[in-house]
């Protein structure tokens, strides 16, 4: 098991938080996926109760990861991704409102392929107003699954032009939110990455003394802290790496 990862298992005496590595996250999610831990663990009053004084710390290192997010921020990339962000969010509701309008039809081919895309939009449940690097990695599957299985319906509804526009748009903010991560100076940068280290120790210690209350204990008390951090770290792993991971499998 390498440094920093907690071991996770699921057996019928205690419920572990599960292994993370905040390492392959970017800058922004990582900074959503930490805050929701820290506001969760002060939520609850038994978490809190037991680890104050590690949930105060990760606390206080999240407030400076933030400042040092804020710092690293400032680029003129910021503009390029709030434009393309704009634009896939015009070609998103641009695609469902033609799958909507082709549900109206009243029997068909037609009928039954905007039926199947407007299910594959509800499974996804994108709002173009979530936060950015969610709703990157939720387009990253939603578009290649439109380029793919369901080619065949976009098709036949003619709505190539606003699948395609929203991938254009999507690469873009995907591949510039990396460029801004990776073109600030080495001093902000050297920052920011120092922030995020003394967070993850914050964060891992925390799960460390968690997991162990609740091995000791049983996971009563600590059962819904353990679940939601369990269910943040899933939603991570599916939405925000698939794409990086797919990329590395087929270089």
């Amino acid at each position: 098991m390498g440094s920093g990862e907690i071991s996770a298992t699921n057996n019928a005496q205690a419920q572990e938080i599960l292994a993370f590595t905040l390492t392959r996250i970017n800058n922004g999610a990582h900074y959503q996926f930490v805050s929701a831990v820290v506001e969760k663990a002060k939520a609850d009053s038994d978490v809190y109760s037991k680890a104050k004084t590690l949930v105060d710390m990760l606390g206080d290192m999240v407030e400076q990861e933030n400042d040092a997010l804020m710092l690293s921020r400032k680029s003129v990339l910021s503009d390029v991704i709030a434009e393309a962000d704009r634009q896939r969010g015009a070609y998103y509701r641009g695609y469902r409102n033609g799958v909507k309008s082709f549900c109206s039809f009243p029997a068909g081919e037609k009928k039954t392929a905007a039926n199947t895309l407007w299910q594959h939009i509800k499974d996804y449940g994108i709002n173009p107003k979530m936060q950015l690097d969610r709703e990157t990695g939720l387009l990253t599957n939603f578009i290649e699954d439109l380029q793919g299985k369901f080619s065949a319906q976009v098709t036949a509804l003619s709505l190539k032009p606003f699948v395609d526009g929203m991938k254009e748009a999507n690469d873009t903010v995907s591949t510039t939110l990396t460029e801004r991560d990776t073109e600030q100076s080495g001093k902000i940068l050297g920052v920011l990455k120092m922030a995020r280290t003394a967070t993850d120790a914050a964060y891992y210690a925390l799960v460390k003394r968690v997991n162990a209350y609740a091995e000791i204990e049983g996971n009563t008390l600590y059962l819904p802290f353990i679940t939601y951090v369990n269910e943040q770290i899933n939603r991570y792993k599916q939405e925000v790496l698939p794409a990086s991971k797919k990329k590395a499998s087929e270089k």
